[in-house]
């Protein structure tokens, strides 16, 4: 599942989402090793789309969900020839948030 929307705040668990569609505030939670590379990421009102799994729980007649982090499907992660060597630096941070690419997953940008 992705949500899309306008980042609230990157907080030391979790990031906050306004999504785009119904400007539902939404509280996507990330594990410790990826919390330096999301602070990094991601700032206030920036939009990104984000990949996420849905863990639920039953608490006597009531279903609850918590949101988890999968990877990030936008932005896009940079070229590394493109960048400068401080960026690299730091690209060499985010690449955790950024799922591994399977070989039969299409991507526009080989045909552009």
């Amino acid at each position: 599942m992705e949500i899309t929307g306008n980042v609230v705040f990157v907080n030391n668990d979790f990031i906050r989402i306004r999504t785009v569609k119904k400007k539902q505030e939404v509280d996507i939670f990330f594990t410790d090793p990826k919390r330096v590379a999301m602070k990094i990421l991601f700032h206030s009102h920036m939009i990104a789309t984000i990949e996420v799994e849905i863990q639920s729980v039953v608490i006597g007649d009531n279903k609850f969900a918590k949101i988890w982090f999968v990877g990030v499907k936008w932005p896009v992660l940079p070229d590394e020839k493109d960048l400068s060597a401080p960026q690299k630096a730091r690209l060499d941070i985010i690449k955790v948030l950024y799922p591994e690419k399977k070989d039969d997953d299409w991507d526009i940008n080989k045909y552009l």
